[in-house]
């Protein structure tokens, strides 16, 4: 859903031993051609390596929580780690090979969000938040449109366009990460539609790419973020285009939960088993 021509720089080549730095990784075994299965603390996570380059991890979870928390619980994960699938049954993680550098990290990262978002107490680690010039520098050396950024006190308002249109995303540092985001519609907890729009971003979240959907603040974001090895110019665009689509593709769905109540009641019906 997410494809976009910045992924072709990202590409694999004949020669990248992937097996030999994938297999370098904490409980990572070869399963199949470009697949592997990662243990993390007995559960058992797929990864599979795309031809562009594109990795996608995915766990199924054992005992899903409800749904409002797991999409509360969206925002805290690293990455773009996420609850996914029908009443959040799945964790869903993308990444890129991208030189392969960044992956020790970007597996730890992962590693640690995944035994959160299964109830353990994962052994945090320190370190640097990226600083405003490295991401300036980042945000300069890529491939913007006259007037597409915007230098805010608070951090950066990238307009990537989808559909031909520019869509604002917000960029701002957050400790150790870079989070890009944008917000969808108002999601009040005290809402009769709240469940509803919980659900279908779960599942919009299984079929999403290197982006999330998640609530916090009183609404729906679509974000994504970037750890520091990730700050670079291809790393940024890639993910505010991601994080652009994920809003274009969800959008007229959550107005429309939002708005009409026959809809909710008949969304509640089918999906949630919810009396007629």
């Amino acid at each position: 859903m997410t494809t976009h021509p910045l992924k072709s720089r990202f590409a694999l080549r004949r020669s990248d031993a992937l097996e030999s730095h994938l297999e370098k990784l904490r409980g990572m075994k070869f399963d199949s051609e470009h697949r592997w299965r990662w243990t993390i603390a007995g559960d058992v996570a797929d990864v599979s390596v795309e031809a562009d380059g594109a990795i996608r991890i995915a766990l199924v979870v054992p005992d899903p929580m409800p749904l409002s928390a797991a999409m509360a619980a969206n925002h805290a994960l690293p990455g773009n780690l996420r609850f996914a699938g029908p009443r959040g049954s799945m964790l869903a993680a993308d990444t890129f090979v991208d030189g392969r550098a960044h992956l020790p990290r970007s597996f730890a990262d992962l590693e640690v969000g995944i035994l959160l978002a299964l109830g353990h107490c994962p052994h945090s680690f320190s370190d640097k938040s990226p600083t405003n010039e490295q991401v300036s520098a980042a945000i300069g050396g890529g491939n913007w449109r006259d007037g597409s950024v915007v230098e805010m006190a608070s951090g950066w308002e990238l307009r990537p366009r989808v559909r031909g249109c520019a869509t604002a995303v917000h960029a701002t540092i957050e400790k150790t990460e870079l989070r890009i985001c944008r917000r969808i519609v108002a999601a009040q907890n005290t809402s009769s539609s709240y469940e509803c729009l919980c659900a279908q971003a779960l599942r919009f979240n299984e079929h999403l790419r290197h982006a999330r959907l998640t609530v916090r603040e009183g609404a729906l974001f679509a974000e994504s973020c970037l750890h520091g090895e990730q700050i670079s110019p291809t790393w940024i665009e890639t993910a505010a285009w991601a994080v652009a689509v994920a809003c274009r593709y969800t959008e007229d769905v959550f107005c429309i939960l939002t708005e009409d109540a026959e809809v909710v009641d008949l969304y509640a019906a089918v999906f949630l088993g919810a009396a007629k």
